[in-house]
């Protein structure tokens, strides 16, 4: 009986494990983007050329850049990077594919050196598409406080990122100028 229950433990051991590495593998398992919007807004990657190019914004010492693909295949892939005083000291990694008919925006910070943030150790954040307009577009996971929901939007040749919480008022704004 005890050598009976002992596989049946180092049985169960294994598939835990298995099942963990698996999570570790494909984050996206972690955080199905489907689980926070059954109603998903249909859309492509082509919905976005307008997010395109290269913008940048330099203010008081300070230096940001957002730089996203032109839509190829099923994804855009954008990179952020901010300095201080002439130093980088952020860096963001994103993308947005489409899944299941809709778009999946996400992103994973680093801090100088490329080290990723421990915060995000389990996988990117996620936010499904919530909205989608000419040249507007708002990503949200009700399931995170701040920040909840990230909206771009184009006006001719600048781009404005809100980063809100639960609240559509206040949050972060951030205005690029397109680099031609």
């Amino acid at each position: 009986m005890k050598t009976r229950f002992r596989l049946l433990i180092l049985g169960l051991s294994s598939s835990f494990l298995a099942f963990a590495g698996t999570l570790q593998l494909f984050p996206s398992a972690i955080a199905n983007p489907a689980s926070f919007n059954a109603d998903s807004v249909p859309a492509s990657v082509d919905d976005l050329a307008w997010m395109s190019g290269r913008w940048i914004r330099e203010d008081k010492g300070q230096f940001l850049e957002e730089t996203w693909t032109e839509p190829e295949g099923d994804a855009l892939v954008g990179m952020f990077r901010w300095a201080r005083q002439g130093k980088f000291w952020l860096y963001e990694l994103m993308s947005i594919e489409e899944e299941n008919g809709s778009l999946v925006f996400r992103l994973r910070h680093f801090n100088r050196g490329l080290e990723p943030w421990a915060s995000e150790a389990s996988g990117p954040l996620t936010y499904p598409l919530a909205s989608l307009e000419e040249n507007k577009v708002v990503f949200e996971n009700p399931e995170r406080d701040s920040p909840r929901r990230f909206v771009y939007e184009r006006n001719d040749e600048q781009l404005t990122i809100k980063m809100q919480g639960e609240s559509e008022a206040g949050g972060d704004v951030f205005r690029f100028d397109l680099v031609p």
